[in-house]
């Protein structure tokens, strides 16, 4: 048996099933990071799009293509994060879960700023 995340968590991209747990374990593997957050974001054509939130430790520079270029060594093409923001100074973190839907919302709204 393998659990891969939560089943409230999971959304269809493609017709794959993208568990943003799985996502997100990838993250942490990479140097530097310390929180990270994966929210599905609407996508004309595939339904949703993984996006993620990441914050890195204060020694480490924020890079988003690095990120995802990275996360190609753990992750299908399929999974990788359409999309890598840095950790949102507005988000608490200390010692409680962030809001996944609040991070939902500004990623729905930072992605269609940009096309």
């Amino acid at each position: 048996l393998t659990v891969f995340g939560r089943s409230d968590t999971m959304f269809i991209s493609g017709g794959e099933n993208i568990y943003p747990e799985e996502i997100e374990r990838a993250l942490y593997l990479q140097e530097g990071v310390v929180e990270t957050v994966v929210v599905p974001v609407p996508h004309l054509e595939y339904g949703f799009r993984p996006c993620a939130f990441v914050r890195v430790a204060d020694s480490v520079d924020f890079n988003a293509e690095s990120i995802r270029d990275r996360l190609r060594e753990h992750l299908p093409g399929f999974k990788l994060p359409d999309r890598v923001f840095a950790w949102p100074s507005a988000v608490e973190s200390a010692g409680f879960k962030p809001d996944r839907t609040s991070l939902r919302v500004l990623a729905e709204r930072l992605c269609a700023q940009n096309h």
